[in-house]
């Protein structure tokens, strides 16, 4: 079995199929009304896939088997610093109970090791208890619970349902995300919405300060994200998402003018981070407007060159790596004289 990009004329078909499949879970699950369930399936999707199976950091694959001239079902993955979340995976009806949904499991791993992916999150509807176990075997966790209760219609008009931590996470940092992608103030301020009213409930979960942070970076709050980042930091973030908010709190401090708070945060990051490349060239930035210029190039150049595939920069890579450590020597070299 292997993965391939689905075609833009099957994603329309995907898209539809997906799109009703996902509101009549929805409904099951009791989540959305019948008369809202179809419009809101589809607002998701829009969202979530703006430019369908082109959005960044999504990835809607076909699911192909040697032998068979046609996809037996889906998977959409969406990846970010290391992690991954499953969308939607199917196996279409025809080739279900042959062992194709562990396959294709086990290619998507595969996938996501040669991504640099260490970790793969994904959400199950509890009536779907087929799948449920499928996951159970191929070595996948529960990490969080939603359980709901059924109230009489005459005691309680209403259902709130509540859905699950990781799950509304991960939805916010994809709409986030797709807001972020396509320059979209309006999809940033609903994704930061999102962020603050699960902090309410959650106030001292560090990934929800970390997040809220972005946003505000993202809509260019930068005094408002600066006390989140410090906040998250503070409170403990996984290693993941720590480098990248050193990243974040550095570059605030900079922009804002807060010059020595952003070369001390960078340099602590740099020195716990040294493999993470995108720290180095913020500390670059921050260095030039210390007036350490010579220690900025030279950081910058060096932390280019060694993964630059432009092949006339390779070509000059030995000499330019030099150079980016002698910046200011000069020679007095001899003059060549041919010899008889």
């Amino acid at each position: 079995m292997y993965l391939s990009k689905m075609s833009i004329t099957d994603y329309q078909d995907y898209l539809t199929y997906a799109t009703h499949a996902y509101a009549q879970d929805k409904i099951q699950a009791g989540t959305w009304s019948p008369a809202e369930a179809q419009t809101l399936a589809a607002e998701s999707f829009q969202r979530l896939l703006p430019d369908g199976p082109n959005t960044p950091d999504h990835y809607v694959f076909s699911l192909m088997q040697e032998g068979i001239n046609q996809p037996i079902g889906i998977l959409w993955i969406h990846a970010q610093d290391q992690k991954a979340f499953i969308y939607d995976f199917e196996i279409n009806s025809a080739y279900r109970g042959q062992g194709y949904g562990k396959a294709a499991l086990k290619v998507a791993e595969q996938w996501a090791h040669t991504q640099g992916i260490r970790e793969i999150g994904l959400h199950v509807f509890a009536h779907n208890q087929s799948a449920y176990h499928l996951y159970k075997k191929m070595g996948y966790l529960e990490t969080d619970i939603s359980m709901v209760r059924q109230i009489d219609a005459e005691l309680q008009p209403t259902q709130h349902i509540t859905a699950t931590f990781s799950e509304k996470l991960n939805s916010l940092i994809a709409l986030r995300e797709s807001g972020r992608a396509a320059q979209d103030t309006a999809v940033l301020k609903e994704a930061l919405t999102g962020f603050q009213d699960l902090i309410h409930a959650h106030p001292q979960e560090p990934v929800l300060h970390y997040q809220i942070g972005i946003c505000f970076d993202n809509l260019g709050f930068t005094n408002d994200a600066i006390p989140h980042y410090e906040r998250a930091i503070s409170l403990g973030l996984g290693e993941d998402d720590l480098r990248r908010c050193y990243l974040g709190l550095g570059s605030s401090y900079r922009v804002t003018g807060q010059y020595a708070r952003s070369l001390a945060i960078l340099e602590k990051a740099v020195e716990q981070f040294p493999e993470y490349k995108p720290l180095h060239l913020f500390y670059a930035l921050t260095l030039f407007n210390t007036q350490h210029y010579e220690q900025a190039l030279e950081k910058a150049f060096l932390t280019l060159l060694p993964d630059n595939q432009d092949p006339d920069i390779r070509y000059f890579a030995q000499g330019l790596h030099f150079y980016a450590t002698h910046l200011d020597d000069t020679w007095s070299p001899a003059f060549y004289q041919e010899q008889d």
